[in-house]
């Protein structure tokens, strides 16, 4: 995988944040310099909308905004990011309407490192490939 990519977390779980990002630094090696976190929603935008990311995870229970309303600002924002829930939820139906509110995948929590590493994999190579 390209080593110049860059991931946005947004989780409002500090311990969260930096499981990800030691799960994304060991596994693909990505510097935590290209690995960017937020707290919120809000701060999630924010980043989404001035940096150039390969991909966004995005925890569903979230202030300020919850993933869902994030996902949509972003998307309503026609920012071109792959964006993967990473959530605790497991209601079929919730999930479903992430998918359909612009989520190209989700994952369920507590996060494994090869469940992580197969689908970071695939959808940043997505990103690359339209890129």
């Amino acid at each position: 995988m390209d080593s110049q990519i860059k991931i946005l977390i947004a989780d409002n779980s500090l311990s969260a944040r930096l499981i990800l990002s030691g799960l994304l630094e060991h596994e693909f090696g990505i510097s935590s310099d290209d690995i960017l976190t937020a707290e919120n929603g809000q701060e999630a935008l924010e980043i989404a909308l001035k940096e150039s990311l390969d991909l966004v995870l995005l925890d569903w229970y979230m202030g300020n905004m919850n993933g869902i309303e994030t996902l949509k600002a972003i998307r309503n924002a026609d920012i071109q990011v792959p964006v993967l829930m990473v959530t605790s939820e497991s209601d079929p139906d919730r999930l479903k309407s992430a998918l359909e509110a612009g989520a190209n995948d989700y994952l369920s929590k507590p996060v494994t490192s090869k469940s992580l590493s197969s689908k970071v994999s695939a959808l940043v190579t997505v990103k690359q490939t339209q890129d």
